[in-house]
């Protein structure tokens, strides 16, 4: 097993053997990662509650934790790694693995099973989602035509966030066209000069005619 060894793992001295070690101390850390979310089930409270944990530590020792706080998406990593099990991960596959394991397969298990219903959570539909916009279709600009429904979102106090509907003219979401060159190779350019004034077409005219 070849790279960076996996947090709570050392590389095995014989190069040739090519697999890994628990290094113990490392590794109390992972077990309790594993265990504490299967408790909690959120990553979000999950780091709070190793921060918790740290700021504790801290308090009642003269010197810093080593280890500093691993962010969502670290533990996600962590919590889905199947070599904490005694696994490795092929093309999509799972192996038995040389390296003994840190956790066990249930634990594991009921860890995936976790950040499963979590993640369901998430996708669900959201109240604000599903409300309509009233007055879509009812509304116009000074052209007649219909204004198209937007919205704003913010936060207020606790967690409770508040939508803002508001609704803009059509034109305002379209920049405008930018004429190009090919354009103007279309404008009744000789007409424009006749009407224009005499004086300015008849030279121009004579120069055209002569290209």
């Amino acid at each position: 097993m070849g790279g960076i060894a996996p947090f709570g793992y050392t590389p095995h001295p014989d190069r040739h053997a090519r697999t890994l070690m628990i290094d113990e101390h490392k590794a109390e850390r992972i077990r309790h990662i594993f265990t504490l979310y299967s408790q909690l089930g959120c990553l979000s409270r999950l780091v709070h509650a190793l921060a918790e944990e740290k700021g504790k530590k801290t308090a009642n020792s003269s010197r810093q934790t080593t280890h500093p706080v691993p962010s969502r998406g670290a533990l996600h990593k962590i919590l889905t790694n199947p070599v904490y099990m005694g696994k490795i991960s092929h093309k999509g596959t799972l192996h038995e693995g040389k390296h003994p394991a840190i956790i066990t397969p249930e634990l594991f298990a009921l860890v995936q099973d976790r950040l499963m219903q979590a993640s369901a959570r998430k996708r669900g539909p959201s109240p604000l989602a599903s409300s309509p916009s009233w007055l879509k279709g009812k509304l116009r600009d000074e052209t007649g035509k219909t204004l198209t429904p937007s919205h704003t979102q913010k936060k207020a106090q606790g967690t409770t966030t508040q939508r803002f509907r508001y609704y803009l003219s059509h034109r305002l979401l379209t920049p405008p066209r930018i004429p190009q060159v090919g354009d103007f190779q279309h404008l009744p350019w000789k007409k424009l000069l006749h009407i224009s004034s005499p004086h300015i077409s008849s030279p121009v005219m004579k120069r055209t005619t002569c290209w």
